[in-house]
């Protein structure tokens, strides 16, 4: 054996071998002082990264420096040999061991080396890994929704792995179906609603265990038997389950790295952390969207709820409201009910008078003291006909008669009535002579006026003026509608009093029903919501003006019609003379003796009857030479009507003429269809009812 492998080495030797022991010392030590002494400075932040990272590098560098201090001594001692062989002093063989020896140490040296190598490019991967974490971690937070940070998951994830071809899933846990989210690689993607579900043979093994699959060779692996697509490039791929929290939200496929190299466990960890910490986001956004969406859930039933509240106080108020109409309707047709009895009645005593008025003017003469008292007399019951047909068209039901009339006619009968009512208020007229006619039902163009009067005398408690006037017009002089007037001729009907006037904060609120600032028992709110209505039913239009403590001025404005309205009533001739036989049937005695008086004078031979059931009777008894009977609508017993089918079974051919208290009502226009010669309403004069009987004659029997 060489005695130099067993002697001391020499000062000098040792004088290197102690540098090396130095540098060493200095290198694994300075760079862990310089790091306390920053972080106890507070320049820097030590993490635990940092230090493994260091140590790591630091470890290497040591580990070259020993083998750089092998290599040394080996190369000193063979230095020796060959300067001791030269002397002859050391033999061939410790030569060759030697010799063995340097080639051991250089192998190990390139081992080494490659160690080195592969050490270094996995350091590399680890701080490109910790630089993509950093990044993702800085972009998490600029991401609002579950897509965009799938969106981030692929690009960062593609951008680690070094794969260029990936794609991201989304989990849709209704359908249990994974749909795209992002595709980026060669070739056209699919839609984004491309479903895929566990049929699929790549990713039906994800689906299934949620759990990562890394595939070195899809050609040859087992779970997934399938060529590859040659366009994808090499046939290595790694598809990842995402999760946020212990919610299952996707997959993330990656294939085609750039160094041709398949996928293996390294790719596998440094991904597994990148998904991890995506992981982490989509539970904070998958948590914010379940929060946000029973937000919105509990603001749905919250609305919900208010609605349902706002909708039974609404029909709390239509109940009190239509329960209030209701008996707000049952107090009219009362009132209706009553005053068209009253007016019945009122008739029936106007008719006593008024034919006993006609008989005395029939033997009167004009120069008599006594004359003039019984025309003033047959004045005022035509008067007082007026005020009872007010009540009774009051009493109707709605039974509408829509013909041309004569506005002016209308309003100067309803001013009379109304003057009489108010002896304090001055009715001021101002009518036009050429107003067209309009296309009306009168008894409601009377309710339209007289429930004008109304209100402007409720306006005017201690008396004032009131003023009407009437004008054509068209639709471009009708201003201040909130809505468009169609075009044509119209009447214009403008009634101003000199009242308090209306507050401007309830003048929109006037024609509203139920609206009223009276006191509670003193207004329904109807009549001027009633105004609106039966305008706004004739095609019209209506609006008010008020300024308070000067009053108020309504404006009516009705369609014009083409049809000519019909012409007043003829003067007053005298009686018209007769002969026949008439039988008069009224159940009132004061109307029954007047009228047999106001026939006899007329040259009619006169039967009565106090009711129906003797009126058939008489006819059953053989009184078949009547030429006109004239029949009471209205007694006790047996009706009109049914007296009126029972005379035509006894005599079909008699004439027939209906008289009554009331006005021309339903069944009386029936009758009229049926056969009845004609109607005349009580008070009757008797030269009206001459001219009747007088035409009813001169007619053939039916």
């Amino acid at each position: 054996m060489p005695s130099s492998l067993h002697k001391r080495r020499s000062p000098k030797k040792n004088e290197v071998q102690n540098t090396l022991s130095l540098v060493q010392s200095l290198v694994f030590g300075v760079p862990f002082l310089c790091m306390l002494y920053l972080q106890y400075r507070g320049i820097i932040q030590v993490t635990t990264w940092m230090v493994l990272v260091m140590a790591f590098s630091l470890l290497l560098i040591l580990a070259g420096f020993m083998i750089l201090s092998r290599f040394f001594a080996r190369v000193s001692e063979f230095s020796a040999m060959v300067k001791k062989a030269a002397e002859g002093q050391t033999t061939v063989f410790a030569y060759q061991d030697s010799a063995g020896e340097l080639r051991e140490v250089a192998g190990a040296f390139n081992e080494v080396l490659k160690k080195m190598e592969s050490a270094n490019t996995e350091l590399s991967r680890k701080v490109q890994g910790l630089s993509v974490m950093k990044e993702l971690l800085n972009s998490v937070d600029q991401c609002d929704s579950m897509e965009s940070l799938m969106n981030l998951l692929l690009e960062k994830s593609m951008r680690l792995s070094g794969a260029e071809i990936g794609s991201v899933f989304s989990y849709d846990p209704h359908t249990k179906n994974l749909v795209l989210v992002r595709y980026h690689g060669p070739g056209a993607p699919p839609p984004p609603d491309f479903p895929v579900d566990e049929t699929s043979p790549v990713l039906s093994q994800v689906l299934k265990t949620k759990k990562n699959l890394v595939v070195r060779d899809i050609e040859e692996d087992p779970r997934v038997e399938k060529s590859n697509n040659p366009k994808y490039g090499p046939p290595s791929f790694i598809s990842m389950p995402v999760f946020a929290g212990k919610y299952f939200t996707g997959v993330l496929n990656l294939a085609g790295k750039s160094d041709n190299q398949p996928f293996d466990e390294e790719d596998e960890q440094l991904l597994s952390l990148v998904v991890g910490e995506m992981g982490f986001a989509l539970q904070n956004t998958l948590l914010q969207k379940l929060y946000d969406a029973q937000v919105r859930e509990s603001d749905r039933h919250k609305n919900l709820y208010q609605e349902e509240l706002d909708i039974r106080k609404r029909l709390e108020s239509e109940r009190n409201q239509l329960s209030s109409q209701m008996v707000h309707a049952q107090k009219m047709q009362a009132i209706g009910t009553l005053a068209g009895g009253i007016a019945h009645d009122f008739n029936n005593l106007l008719m006593a008078i008024q034919g006993n008025v006609s008989l005395m003017l029939l033997t009167s003469s004009p120069h008599e003291d006594n004359y003039e008292r019984l025309k003033s007399i047959e004045k005022q019951v035509s008067s007082g006909s007026k005020l009872t047909g007010q009540l009774l068209g009051f009493a109707r039901k709605g039974r509408l008669e829509w013909k041309p009339i004569q506005l002016n006619r209308i309003v100067r009968e309803s001013c009379e009535t109304f003057a009489r009512t108010r002896k304090d208020v001055s009715v001021t007229l101002n009518l036009a002579a050429d107003l067209f006619p309009v296309r009306a039902d009168q008894a409601q163009m009377e309710q339209v006026l007289w429930n004008l009067f109304i209100n402007a005398s409720d306006a005017m408690p201690e008396g004032g003026g009131l003023s009407l006037t009437t004008c054509n017009v068209t639709h471009e002089d009708i201003v201040g509608m909130k809505k468009a007037v169609k075009a044509g001729k119209y009447v214009h009907l403008r009634l101003t009093d000199t009242g308090t006037g209306i507050p401007p904060k309830i003048m929109d609120r006037i024609f509203e029903p139920f609206f009223t600032t009276k006191e509670i028992g003193k207004g329904t709110g109807l009549g001027l919501a009633s105004v609106y209505g039966v305008v706004k039913g004739h095609g019209g239009y209506v609006n008010a003006a008020s300024e308070l403590g000067s009053g108020t001025t309504f404006r009516v404005y009705l369609p014009a019609s083409d049809a000519e309205a019909p012409a007043a009533a003829p003067p007053t001739r005298d009686p018209i003379p007769g002969t026949g036989s008439i039988l008069l049937v009224d159940d009132e005695e004061s109307v029954l003796k007047v009228g047999e008086e106001m026939l006899s004078s007329l040259g009619y031979k006169v039967y009565s009857a106090s009711s129906g059931m003797q009126a058939v009777d008489m006819l059953k008894s053989g009184l078949d030479d009547i030429d006109v009977l004239i029949l009471d609508l209205v007694m006790p017993g047996l009706s009109g009507v049914a007296t009126y089918d029972l005379i035509k079974e006894v005599n079909p051919g008699v004439k027939v003429l209906l008289s009554s208290g009331f006005d021309q009502k339903d069944s009386s226009t029936d009758l009229l269809k049926r056969g009845c010669m004609g109607f005349i309403q009580k008070p009757f004069s008797i030269n009206f009812l001459s001219e009747v009987i007088h035409n009813i004659m001169k007619t053939e029997k039916a």
